[in-house]
């Protein structure tokens, strides 16, 4: 949970099977689902390609509304195969408040 207007560093290791994914030649982006249901894009900082790792600052302009955001990977692999990963759930809430 994060108090709207704040800025939440986001990092991600990328599996597949378990295992981390080595990510070197891929493009990836997170998606993510806002409490207003329109969806949109963040493109992430590699950190580490062979070890899967991503970041990504969500910025208090990003996170305006108030209420649930789900985030999720998608890979392009370097044989333009796609992996979708499942989603990562994080709330924003007005500040001096508890809870979802």
């Amino acid at each position: 949970m994060i108090v709207e207007g704040s800025d939440l560093t986001v990092n991600v290791t990328i599996t597949e099977n378990g295992s981390a994914l080595n990510i070197s030649g891929a493009t990836v982006t997170l998606l993510y689902n806002p409490p207003s249901g329109i969806e949109g894009e963040w493109t992430p900082t590699v950190i580490s390609a062979p070890a899967g790792t991503v970041k990504y600052v969500i910025t208090k302009e990003d996170n305006t509304l108030i209420g649930e955001y789900r985030v999720w990977a998608k890979v392009v692999k370097a044989d333009l195969s796609v992996l979708i990963t499942g989603a990562s759930v994080f709330y924003v809430n007005r500040a001096g408040t508890v809870g979802a």
